[in-house]
């Protein structure tokens, strides 16, 4: 019968690993505190903060397509087209930057689109979105506008028919009291009592009519509701970025990782003997 041949032991031994870590703690730990360091005076002393203005924009059904759904409004807002002549007022520059400065996405299930602008420069941020909502505000809300004054002056003229068939109605009720209070009225008297009753029958359905579609209007003009703010522009205190305790902890994190590993080759490569590191080449020797 023929002898097993020995399996290798290839498993990690933790003793090893956690003896190798302990020699090399002071190597990690020099490596953690000096990332640490490094990011929290480059979040602190050298990169410049950066400031992040939010609002909520409320849309209308009844602007242009361009201007009626969140997904549209946001291609709006974040168009260079659009963002360039305000951003000159201001000396931003008008290049891709631009682009990456403003961001706008819809809020689900909703008609609202959220508006973010980031600048350095807070004062210069707040007036700068001020301006591109306003702006914004007045472009959306120009077909709605059209058509409020539309349904304005058809209400205006509906208005006014209202008044002239209730003085109608009123002068032919007028007249048929009159006529009632006589005792004779003779064939005459007849003729214009029933004149009278059917301009009153008619003035009262126009009337009737016209109380309907004064109402249909109203209702017209309330639908008819702009675009608004939800949230007016607000520009926190604190900046967005940089973050100085977050950026601390993750280079302290990342020190402590590329510490470990660091320490980890090391010993791996001490272990590795002398002749695998450099392997010697034999020259054979003449016959």
């Amino acid at each position: 019968m023929e002898a097993r041949q020995p399996v290798p032991d290839d498993e990690i031994d933790l003793r090893q690993l956690f003896g190798a870590l302990w020699r090399g703690r002071w190597t990690i730990l020099a490596l953690m505190v000096a990332a640490a360091l490094i990011a929290a005076v480059l979040s602190v002393f050298v990169i410049a903060p950066t400031y992040e203005s939010r609002t909520y924009i409320q849309l209308s059904e009844h602007s242009s397509p361009a201007y009626a759904t969140p997904q549209a409004a946001a291609r709006v807002l974040t168009s260079v087209s659009f963002l360039r002549p305000i951003a000159a007022r201001y000396g931003i520059p008008t290049d891709r930057r631009l682009e990456r400065m403003v961001r706008a996405e819809a809020v689900r299930d909703t008609r609202i689109v959220y508006l973010r602008i980031r600048d350095r420069n807070p004062q210069r941020l707040e007036a700068f979105t001020r301006d591109v909502v306003q702006e914004f505000l007045r472009v959306a809300s120009e077909r709605v506008r059209q058509r409020r004054e539309v349904t304005s002056q058809r209400l205006a003229a509906v208005q006014a028919q209202l008044d002239d068939v209730d003085r109608t109605l009123r002068l032919s009720r007028e007249v048929l009291t009159r006529l009632q209070s006589r005792a004779d009225l003779g064939t005459d008297g007849g003729f214009a009592r029933s004149f009278a009753l059917n301009a009153a029958a008619v003035s009262g359905g126009v009337y009737g009519s016209l109380l309907a579609a004064q109402r249909d209007l109203q209702a017209e003009l309330i639908a008819l509701e702009p675009p608004y703010l939800v949230q007016e522009p607000y520009v926190p205190s604190e900046p967005v970025s940089p973050r100085p305790v977050l950026n601390t902890a993750v280079a302290a994190t990342l020190g402590l990782l590329v510490g470990a590993f660091g320490v980890l080759v090391r010993e791996a490569w001490a272990a590795v003997p002398q002749q695998q590191r450099s392997p010697s080449t034999v020259i054979p020797e003449p016959h």
